[in-house]
């Protein structure tokens, strides 16, 4: 195969000992594709509260403090998680369940120290501890979806 083959040139499966490449990987695709949805979504949600009157200095609080919003904003980021899952078990097929575990405690450890700010946060606890807790499911999730579909 050519390094200058064409987009739809077959994809070699990897070396089956590229774990720590299938962690990181899958743990980089699992945040940045839930990090993007969700910051867009709250912009989103940020100007419909300003529209609705909402000072500028009370968006935050008012924003994270909406049961519903939390709610969505938490199943789409389950949703947003899996394609690192997905990623995790595709790039390290020998282990893929372990490898999707440890990518998903990857971005379960960044979910809690985010909540380790040295001053109070508007967030219910409940839904800190589901941003910790959702992760892990959500990148086992997308490793059953990759061994299903191999």
């Amino acid at each position: 195969m050519t390094p200058y083959a064409a987009p739809s040139a077959e994809v070699r499966d990897p070396e089956p000992d590229s774990s720590q490449t299938a962690v990181l990987v899958g743990a980089a695709v699992g945040n940045g594709v839930s990090y993007a949805a969700l910051f867009l979504m709250s912009l989103v949600f940020l100007w419909v509260l300003r529209a609705q009157g909402v000072a500028p200095q009370e968006l935050y609080v008012r924003a994270y403090q909406s049961t519903g919003y939390l709610l969505f904003a938490h199943a789409v980021a389950f949703l947003c998680c899996a394609p690192g899952g997905y990623w995790s078990a595709r790039l390290g097929p020998a282990r893929p369940y372990l490898n999707a575990a440890l990518a998903g405690s990857i971005v379960s450890a960044l979910a809690l120290s985010a909540n380790l700010m040295p001053y109070d946060l508007p967030i219910p606890l409940w839904s800190r501890i589901a941003s910790v807790v959702i992760p892990l499911p959500a990148f086992l999730l997308g490793a059953r979806w990759q061994r299903r579909g191999a």
